[in-house]
C-alpha cells in the first residue's frame, strides 16, 4: 500500500512581512541567539565552551560589551582573575566614553571587590 503524500512546508518562513530580505535573521537577533546559547551553556556547567563561545562573540564585535561583561564573569569562575580584570577595565572604559555612568561604576565596584588595591579604579570611583 502506498503511503499518502504530505505536503511539503518550508523548513524557514519566507513570506514575512518585513525585515532582511530572503528571510535572513538581523545581526542582533544572531547575536542574541549566541547570547542565548552561551548562557545555556554557563547554566549547564560547560564553562569552558561557555567563555570560548563570550570571548568569540567578543572578538567578533567588540562593541558588544555584555558579552565582554559575561566573558570576564566567567574567568573570574575559572579562577583567571588578572585577565578578568583587563577585560572590566575595557568595559569600564567603553562604558564611561558612551556616557552609562551607572554601569561604569558598577563595573568599577566588580574590579574592586576582585582586586581592593587596583588603584586607578579607586581613584576612578572617588573622583580624585
Amino acid at each position: 500500500m502506498k503511503k499518502p503524500e504530505r505536503s511539503r512546508r518550508p523548513h524557514r518562513r519566507t513570506d514575512r512581512v518585513s525585515g532582511s530580505g530572503g528571510g535572513r535573521p538581523s545581526v542582533a537577533a544572531h547575536r542574541d541567539a549566541r547570547l542565548a546559547r552561551c548562557a545555556r551553556l554557563a547554566a549547564r556547567g560547560r564553562m569552558r565552551r561557555a567563555l570560548e563561545g563570550y570571548l568569540g562573540l567578543a572578538e567578533e564585535m567588540p562593541e558588544n560589551l555584555e558579552a565582554r561583561n559575561r566573558a570576564g564573569d566567567l574567568l573570574v569562575r575559572a579562577g583567571q582573575i588578572a585577565r578578568a580584570l583587563e577585560i572590566f577595565d575595557a568595559v569600564a572604559e567603553a562604558y564611561e566614553v558612551q556616557g552609562f555612568e551607572d554601569k561604569t561604576s558598577a563595573i568599577r565596584r566588580k574590579i574592586l571587590r576582585l582586586a581592593p588595591s587596583h588603584d586607578a579604579t579607586r581613584r576612578a570611583l572617588t573622583g580624585r
